[in-house]
């Protein structure tokens, strides 16, 4: 016979005294936060911490919450020093569509490739491009470029093998 708890299956027979403070902990964690839920207030004001600024969330007192996966003010936070990280201060960060071809021109920008002429040409063809640190006349790089129906590429650095 099988017992279930929460989502384990435990066979019988099996001793789950050692367990037990797992289980009591996790309901009295929901206990708590159904009893303040029911009080109708909501404990934690979430923010939007960018991952660079992490650092300085948390010595404003931003507490991380491993379910939400997002950072919270905590009871000893100093709203004043939290301000800035409000989903509602926080600006949009999202910028402008790319075209392709404008993308797959930054990648091989980024892996040292240097874009002359009308490169990137993007016809599925094997095409050579010079890279940082070549010699005049030398094209130690190459990609392929498609824009039939899904967009796609392949770049290397055949100096630095970075593709």
């Amino acid at each position: 016979m099988l017992a279930q708890a929460r989502s384990w299956y435990i066979p019988s027979g099996v001793d789950t005294a050692p367990f037990v403070k797992w289980t009591q902990g996790a309901r009295q964690a929901a206990t708590e936060q159904q009893s303040i839920k029911t009080q109708g207030q909501d404990p934690r004001t979430y923010l939007a911490v960018p991952y660079g600024e992490r650092v300085a969330a948390k010595a404003a007192g931003a507490l991380w919450d491993k379910a939400a996966k997002s950072w919270y003010a905590g009871p000893d936070a100093d709203m004043a020093k939290l301000e800035r990280w409000k989903p509602d201060n926080m600006p949009d960060q999202q910028g402008p569509a790319m075209t392709p071809k404008e993308e797959f021109a930054e990648a091989l920008q980024s892996l040292g490739c240097i874009l002359t002429g009308e490169h990137p040409i993007m016809d599925g063809k094997k095409h050579r491009i010079g890279v940082e640190g070549d010699k005049k006349g030398e094209e130690a790089g190459f990609y392929v470029g498609h824009l039939d129906g899904h967009p796609a590429g392949y770049i290397k650095n055949n100096r630095t093998g970075t593709t």
